[in-house]
């Protein structure tokens, strides 16, 4: 009777096929989540400049790294570069893209055009749904303000600028947006990450961000279209005028240079 009952639990039919789906399940969910990692980690140190624009990437190496597979890596790879933040070419392989700084004032233009845009469409769209979003970003902005942590400013600031352009309810404006924001992150991240002369600009900064954007909520529940546009052309004006403040910076401009500092030095003896 012992052998009967064995021989149908150890080739029972029913058994065998019951493992293949299993595995199939798993294995995208792993695979998912690899790409994921791999891309929040690149991205990280793409928009904080540990990895610096124009620098190679060698995806065996970053394979050996993370302990992965190259699949993964090249898949995260493709989406930061659908992000505009790696080149892939097919002589040079992969490489963090540069900053092209000559672009600056298209780059700025364009950024205002697509504020104006976007608070002028939110205000007349905005529904209660979206305004509660709205408000949830702008108060983990103004939470996170405190730590003044340029990376996670600047990703936050990205946060609740989409979520006005998702109350536009067009999603070419809204995808646009993002777009932009992504391709200048880096750009806008410099902003929140200095203090170009003494004393404590880069928190006078941050606390001026926090009140416009707090301004953008205030007139886009009043429907106030027209005070939109204008804020969000002041709020692009805002990140312009504190990048160039950036490139104007300079700790040594109160050296003399006529010899007449040399002038009261002692003699040799």
């Amino acid at each position: 009777m012992s052998v009967s009952r064995e021989k149908p639990t150890a080739k029972s039919p029913a058994r065998a096929p019951a493992r293949p789906p299993a595995r199939k399940t798993r294995a995208p969910v792993g695979r998912g989540n690899a790409v994921a990692h791999v891309y929040n980690t690149l991205r990280a140190d793409i928009l904080s400049l540990r990895m610096a624009p124009g620098e190679d990437i060698d995806d065996a190496a970053l394979a050996q790294r993370l302990g992965l597979s190259r699949t993964p890596i090249r898949e995260a790879l493709a989406r930061l570069a659908g992000d505009g933040l790696v080149l892939q070419t097919p002589n040079r392989g992969v490489q963090v893209a540069p900053i092209n700084l000559m672009e600056l004032p298209r780059y700025a233009e364009a950024l205002s055009l697509m504020h104006r845009a976007v608070m002028r469409t939110a205000t007349l769209r905005c529904t209660p749904k979206d305004m509660a979003r709205i408000e949830q970003a702008y108060e983990a902005f103004d939470f996170a303000a405190a730590e003044r942590d340029p990376l996670e400013l600047t990703l936050l600031n990205r946060a609740f600028h989409v979520a006005i352009a998702e109350a536009s309810h067009n999603r070419y404006l809204a995808e646009g947006l993002a777009r932009l924001l992504d391709e200048g992150m880096r750009m806008l991240s410099v902003p929140f990450g200095y203090d170009p002369e003494p004393g404590d600009s880069a928190r006078v900064h941050i606390a001026k961000v926090v009140g416009e954007h707090r301004q953008m909520i205030e007139l886009i529940r009043a429907r106030d279209a027209d005070g939109a546009e204008r804020l969000g052309a002041e709020h692009a004006e805002l990140f312009r005028s504190r990048f160039v403040a950036y490139f104007e910076q300079n700790l040594l401009s109160e050296i003399s240079i006529d010899g007449s500092a040399h002038s009261q030095l002692p003699e040799a003896s």
